[in-house]
């Protein structure tokens, strides 16, 4: 077990705990967010019991009773904008390899944290 099945696992806790909310995840290589960590929470949610309550595909996690309004996202690291416009009481943002990721694409998370239940995650 490392640091990316312990992100699937706030990944999974948070959207089974926290109905309606948003979950962004970014890393700053495609590779990294795509083949290593989403391939990592799939693992993980077909292990669990929230496996009948969520679906995972290739760029999502989401409720399957409510999935436009309650569900996490994979979004490159890319540019600031991927991140703009997400808002929601309950949102949280995983950002693997965080000391890749630039300063730029920090001050649009940063903007998105403005309720009490804003969180990043970060390692």
């Amino acid at each position: 077990m490392g640091k990316t099945a312990c992100e699937a696992w706030v990944i999974l806790w948070f959207i089974a705990t926290h109905p309606i909310c948003r979950i962004v995840c970014t890393a700053p290589t495609g590779h990294q967010l795509y083949d290593v960590l989403w391939t990592e929470l799939k693992k993980w949610l077909e292990r669990c019991s929230l496996k009948e309550e969520f679906e995972c595909t290739a760029t999502t996690i989401f409720s399957k009773a409510n999935p436009e309004s309650w569900f996490g996202v994979a979004r490159s690291a890319s540019v600031a904008v991927n991140f703009q416009g997400f808002h929601e009481e309950n949102i949280l943002f995983i950002v693997d390899e965080a000391s890749g990721v630039d300063d730029e694409i920090w001050e649009a998370i940063e903007g998105s944290l403005t309720y009490k239940n804003s969180y990043a995650f970060t390692i």
